[in-house]
């Protein structure tokens, strides 16, 4: 097998299977993510609301900084 098609079913193995079942999918918990950080947010003074993209484009900056402290490759299947 060749390793992208292999890289490729790990991901969605993680993402469309082990994800939802643990978590539910990515874009209720987004949703729901984005309901609690705004409630930090208006606590803090904080006048805009967060949208579960800005929770996806927040999240995938988390896993580049990490990528970029110390590449793994859990680290790189998790970015994609």
């Amino acid at each position: 097998m060749n390793y992208r098609k292999q890289a490729l079913e790990m991901v969605e193995a993680c993402i469309c299977k082990n994800r939802q079942d643990a978590y539910s999918p990515a874009e209720s918990n987004f949703r729901v993510i984005a309901d609690l950080w705004n409630i930090w947010i208006k606590t803090r003074g904080g006048k805009f609301d967060v949208t579960p993209l800005d929770v996806a484009q927040m999240c995938a900056m988390i896993k580049i900084s990490r990528k970029a402290v110390k590449d793994r490759k859990s680290t790189r299947l998790n970015s994609s």
